[in-house]
């Protein structure tokens, strides 16, 4: 997340902003998802299968980089974003309290969601800025005088 915007805060501002609406819809959708999927399979499907902890551990991984990265920028320490990032990973996967779990669950789509819809809204933005610059450059010229003296452009008027 080094390329998005360095304040947490900016970046909450940037995902609810009226013209990334739709980024910050799928940027939930994808990133609310794995936490949800891993919540769930942590709880319930690991006891029927153990082989589960493999989607388990593969949730954690994606959800724990996102949350690191974000959570490091919000308290300025990568101690700190460590520690955070491990105790609610480890709450929402193996704590059996289920409100806490929940909790957890909550503030990890979240983050998750807010940091996807930015990434989303910045490549957005750089695929827009793109296809203005193609747009430039395939605009026929018509109408653009070349560069011509002003005397050649009196004889050609005058003859």
């Amino acid at each position: 997340m080094d390329h998005l915007l360095n304040s947490v805060v900016e970046q909450v501002r940037m995902a609810f902003a009226r013209k990334n609406r739709l980024t910050t819809f799928l940027g939930f959708i994808l990133g609310m998802f794995v936490p949800f999927a891993t919540y769930f399979v942590a709880h319930q499907d690991t006891a029927v299968n153990r082989l589960y902890w493999v989607l388990v551990a593969g949730g954690l991984l994606f959800s724990a980089k996102t949350v690191y990265e974000w959570t490091k920028i919000a308290f300025q320490s990568g101690a700190k974003a460590f520690g955070f990032c491990l105790i609610i990973e480890g709450v929402m996967t193996f704590s059996p309290n289920v409100y806490l779990g929940c909790a957890a669950l909550a503030l990890l789509a979240g983050i998750n969601g807010i940091a996807t819809g930015c990434i989303l809204a910045l490549n957005q933005r750089q695929y827009q800025k793109t296809q203005r610059a193609a747009a430039r450059k395939t605009q026929p010229t018509v109408g653009i005088r070349q560069n011509a003296s002003v005397a050649a452009r009196k004889q050609a008027v005058m003859n």
